[in-house]
């Protein structure tokens, strides 16, 4: 039997599933019709002109072709460029060279000083940036990939890094007993490593390589780098029981490390730097600073709490800072979304912002108030079912959460105070969160604020209006004492019921009607 849903909520229904496929492709159009992209183009072309050897034409050619490659910012080219140093990509197919320019700044960096240590001057972008796919061929084999003279004595080199005069012998017979001809670079690296450590902390050799094989497997780290990083690494804070727990911060990268701790040294999401780190040592091997700085930025532009993003680190700090920053973007057009920045789940948005910026236009066209974290994330046909209920059943938890924290009470105060409003029901995310950020931007205090909670269910409009006309009103001279009360917003309210004569006709909607 067919349900009797009236136009009014069938249409947005059936926009969802006309249009929930091509979600992601308007998405996409709007990135790539972006006039700063476009007025970056030449930039970027003549950036992969002078890496690659291209010619103007086939570099803007690969643009206009590439959407992910376009994309990029100018910024990013920037730093492939600078990271790259002194090693000379060589040019091969378009396909393949276009991935140095897809990878990480730091990936290639990485990269770079690794393949730099082993005597490279010249290599393919393809195994610049995808140096890791080389590691597990032997010392002779790598040469050939990585265009190293067959003269170079790779082994020679670390060995002389790590070896005083005095363990030099020492160290070769380590590496005689642990190696073959067929070793894999990585792990030549590894016990050349490991050699190194096991001198310098006093520790069993065997344990040593154990640990080593552990933290950093086949990734192309050079031998400086990790030399650099164990000696980093204690400065921070961490002693050598943090270090053995936790093998892959070996895989950090020291010069990030380093700024992090200088410029976050006194406040890092409400603790210090060194005290973050040692709290999170899984996050620590994956930060670079450049993208950590950005992501923090704009997570706390958006409202998004110090203890969320302590809460969902891999999920936040960790990603591109491009994507994050887009994601971001599209939600900002949505002040309800902001509500839910205290939801102990918060980052599952972003793992699908199109489909929820899309949800939340279908809640706005059936004037559905209150949107449900779980209607933001939930299955396709639990979406269905939830958009034809019409009844406003309760308070939302993501609306009840975001008052409590705004006014440092409990939900359950929240819940008394605004279920004692006859027109509890009309509270709607998105004029709730605008009038929160009107009272918050004015100056009010918590108290100030919990005591007049019923503002948020008045347009933000009259809201204003009525906070504008204080200072006017004889009976709130002086206004600087006045405006410093406990109860003031309580008045505010006052205000605003007096003026609909106390019936909120003018102002409020009608209840909502049920269906069956």
């Amino acid at each position: 039997m067919r349900m009797n849903v009236p136009l009014l909520f069938e249409r947005p229904i059936l926009n969802v599933l006309r249009h929930y496929s091509r979600g992601i492709a308007r998405v996409s159009q709007t990135v790539k019709d972006d006039p700063y992209s476009h007025f970056a183009l030449k930039q970027k072309a003549e950036t992969i002109h002078h890496v690659l050897g291209f010619k103007m034409s086939k570099a803007k050619n690969l643009l206009k072709k590439d959407r992910a490659l376009a994309q990029k910012p100018l910024a990013h080219y920037t730093k492939i460029s600078e990271s790259l140093g002194s090693l000379k990509p060589i040019v091969g197919q378009s396909e393949e060279s276009k991935n140095l320019f897809l990878s990480s700044p730091p990936v290639v960096l990485r990269n770079c000083q690794f393949l730099q240590e082993c005597g490279a001057t010249r290599a393919t972008a393809d195994v610049i940036a995808s140096c890791q796919n080389f590691m597990a061929v032997p010392i002779g084999v790598f040469k050939s990939y990585a265009n190293v003279d067959h003269a170079v004595d790779i082994q020679g080199r670390w060995l002389d890094l790590v070896s005083e005069p005095s363990w030099r012998l020492k160290n070769e017979k380590l590496l005689e007993q642990h190696t073959t001809p067929c070793s894999s670079i990585s792990h030549v690296r590894n016990v050349v490593f490991s050699s190194y450590v096991a001198r310098k902390w006093k520790i069993p050799f065997p344990k040593v390589l154990k640990w080593v094989e552990e933290g950093i497997r086949t990734l192309p780290l050079s031998i400086r780098r990790l030399m650099r990083t164990v000696s980093v690494l204690p400065k921070i804070g961490f002693d050598q029981e943090n270090l053995w727990k936790n093998p892959s911060l070996l895989q950090c990268d020291p010069d990030s490390l380093e700024l992090f701790v200088f410029t976050y040294k006194e406040d890092f999401l409400g603790q210090s730097a060194s005290q973050f780190l040692l709290e999170f040592p899984e996050v620590a091997y994956q930060i670079d600073f450049s993208s950590l700085h950005s992501n923090v930025d704009n997570l706390r532009r958006f409202g998004v709490p110090a203890a969320c993003i302590r809460n969902n680190l891999r999920n936040l700090l960790v990603q591109d800072p491009l994507v994050l920053q887009g994601k971001i973007r599209q939600m900002e057009l949505y002040p309800e979304l902001g509500v839910f920045v205290h939801h102990p789940r918060f980052t599952k948005l972003f793992d699908d912002v199109d489909t929820v910026v899309l949800r939340v236009k279908t809640f706005r066209a059936i004037d559905k108030r209150q949107i449900t974290f779980t209607a933001c994330t939930c299955s396709a046909k639990d979406f269905s079912a939830l958009i034809q209920q019409r009844a406003q059943l309760r308070l939302s938890d993501e609306a009840l959460r975001y008052l409590a924290n705004r006014t440092g009470q409990s939900s359950k105060s929240v819940r008394e105070m605004l279920r004692s409003h006859p027109q509890s029901r009309q509270l709607g995310s998105e004029n709730m969160k605008k009038v929160m950020e009107l009272v918050t931007a004015r100056g009010f205090t918590k108290e100030q604020i919990f005591n007049g909670l019923h503002l948020v269910l008045y347009p933000v409009e009259l809201v204003a209006k009525k906070l504008d006309e204080l200072p006017t009103r004889p009976e709130m001279q002086p206004i600087e004492t006045t405006i410093k009360e406990p109860t003031i917003l309580q008045i505010v309210v006052y205000m605003l019921e007096e003026q609909f004569m106390f019936t909120g006709n003018g102002v409020f909607a009608k209840p909502p009607e049920k269906f069956d």
